[in-house]
């Protein structure tokens, strides 16, 4: 697992951990209805207005806030250096997450007024960024996060393949068999309906079909176990690239319509809560002061 890997996990491992402490500690309150909340214990705590509720939900907006860095990367023309694109959109989407659940503990569950549009606006920027994460892993990319050109791709596709012949003591047969496993059928004649749903079921078709060709090769090959999950992996790598690769077209396509849901709902999201920031403001809502 590489430090980038290591990091994003203590990350999402810190927003479950939070999370978890915050629904055990107060799940008496949450699900107290309005009316008898006022008397529970620790209302004056979890309270939208309450020391830890209040504090949630400047935690989350900054959280939010820090999401736009990601926007500047991409479009400022002097932070292009500044990193992986990719592991950018990897802190961009932690932020669209653990941002909106720290701001939903704030709200105790109670949505009402302009804010519930804010609420709700964050939620669909939530779930269609998720989604918009992994339409940008369909596409072949280099490693700095830069979309392969079509000599790229070729290149690509013909290294894989080399990977695979270069292997000896595998059966005609059997070669033949791994060979086709890497292969993508071609959907220029698919709908975009029936092609986005054979590319979602491809994704778990290939698992059985690489762990009935692990059993395969145990038994009719003399390739020690490190050599065979080595080939496997080129086969899996070779899939998936072939797959994205035939479904570029597709892919392009979603982003597009993506990007009219996702930006819109993230303009109104944040428009609304800044008016809601500063308005509590104005009326003397301050945390702790």
């Amino acid at each position: 697992m590489t430090i980038k890997r290591i990091i994003l996990a203590l990350l999402y491992l810190l927003t479950g951990a939070v999370t978890l402490f915050l629904v055990v500690y107060g799940g008496g309150y949450y699900f107290k209805s309005l009316v008898d909340r006022p008397h529970d214990n620790l209302h004056d705590a979890l309270k939208p207005g309450g020391l830890w509720g209040h504090g949630l939900g400047i935690i989350g907006t900054l959280l939010m806030i820090l999401m736009l860095l990601y926007l500047a990367r991409k479009y400022l023309r002097f932070m292009h250096r500044w990193g992986d694109i990719g592991k950018w959109l990897d802190v961009h989407i932690w932020l669209g997450i653990t941002g909106p659940i720290l701001v939903t503990l704030h709200t105790a569950f109670k949505f009402g007024g302009i804010v519930s549009i804010s609420y709700w606006s964050m939620m669909a920027v939530a779930l269609s960024g998720v989604f918009g994460r992994y339409l940008y892993l369909q596409i072949p990319r280099r490693l700095s996060g830069e979309e392969l050109t079509p000599e790229e791709l070729q290149e690509r596709d013909r290294t894989l393949s080399e990977q695979i012949l270069q292997l000896p003591n595998i059966a005609p047969a059997l070669l033949s068999r791994l060979q086709a496993l890497a292969q993508y059928p071609d959907p220029t004649t698919v709908s975009r309906a029936t092609g986005i749903h054979a590319w979602l079921a491809d994704s778990w078709r290939l698992r059985f079909q690489l762990k009935t060709l692990r059993r395969l090769l145990r038994q009719e090959s003399e390739l020690n176990e490190y050599v065979i999950t080595t080939l496997l992996n080129t086969i899996k790598e070779r899939r998936l690239f072939n797959r994205r690769k035939s479904f570029l077209h597709v892919a392009h396509r979603l982003l597009h319509h993506w990007h009219l849901i996702h930006r819109p709902f993230a303009v109104v999201m944040f428009v609304i809560m800044i008016i809601h920031v500063v308005v509590i403001t104005v009326l003397g809502y301050t945390w702790i002061f």
